[in-house]
């Protein structure tokens, strides 16, 4: 292929994302929330992960060791195709978070509006040079796939980070919650429970990380009173235990008001 016809392939692949983007009933349902006034973290969530996977699935069914010169995605290539798909990915998640936390200020009588984040280049890049690293692309597929899906997922994580912490930094009280989802790693379980803010707030926490195909739900609560504890301080409790104490918590956050 010439570089025109990548940039073909660009363009087919961006036009794929956006029809199923635009027919996908879970994303439009969740988008409908926003119109609503009733969106969550948790629908922010489940957003990424649903655009992530389409993203995802698309780029590996178009990229193909038998669809590139001597089957290798060369570091040029693959700034071309990425660096554009995943910048929008960023900007459609976040346009998903930026509503959940405007609800969340408006709740908590703040009159200040969702801090935003930038556009993850490090995360990018990282991704173009894995991508490109493998003599035969196809050699490096799968875990690509995942880590794109990952990438998506990121995008609230870290969204997430920032306004817990800049709420924290307005004398809100904040509780970060991580809860799983359906089978998971003794490494997940883990970290799955309720923690104050303060606990949690250094940059080498592990309660923001994934791993590969992690579908683990990291999202957090604000206050002007503080109404929970963190379930490490008291007593060491069982997964079970912190499991039902993170899920009731979350299940609160789903009982979202109408923010007139």
């Amino acid at each position: 292929m010439t570089n025109n016809k990548y940039e073909d392939l660009l363009k087919l692949i961006e036009e794929e994302i956006e029809d199923k983007y635009n027919s996908n009933k879970k994303l439009l349902k969740i988008l409908e929330k926003i119109k609503s006034g009733k969106i969550t973290y948790v629908d922010a969530h489940n957003f990424s992960e649903e655009l992530g996977d389409i993203i995802s699935k698309i780029l590996t069914d178009k990229i193909s060791s038998g669809a590139l010169i001597n089957g290798k995605l060369e570091p040029n290539i693959a700034k071309l195709i990425l660096n554009p798909v995943l910048k929008k990915n960023h900007k459609d998640v976040s346009k998903v978070c930026i509503a959940a936390q405007d609800i969340m200020n408006k709740s908590n009588k703040l009159g200040i509006n969702a801090v935003k984040t930038k556009t993850p280049k490090n995360k990018i890049n990282g991704l173009i040079k894995y991508a490109s690293s493998a003599e035969q692309f196809d050699d490096v597929k799968n875990i690509f796939r995942d880590a794109v899906l990952t990438f998506s997922q990121k995008n609230v994580d870290d969204f997430i980070k920032v306004n817990a912490d800049f709420s924290s930094k307005s004398g809100l009280e904040v509780t970060i919650i991580r809860t799983v989802k359906g089978d998971c790693c003794d490494w997940c379980k883990n970290l799955a429970g309720v923690y104050d803010y303060n606990d949690v707030s250094s940059t080498g926490t592990d309660v923001y990380l994934r791993h590969r195909k992690c579908r683990c739900l990291v999202t957090y609560s604000s206050s002007t009173k503080k109404k929970f504890e963190n379930v490490h301080t008291k007593k060491e409790l069982s997964y079970e235990e912190r499991s039902e104490i993170a899920n009731k918590m979350l299940n609160n956050l789903l009982k979202v008001k109408e923010v007139e």
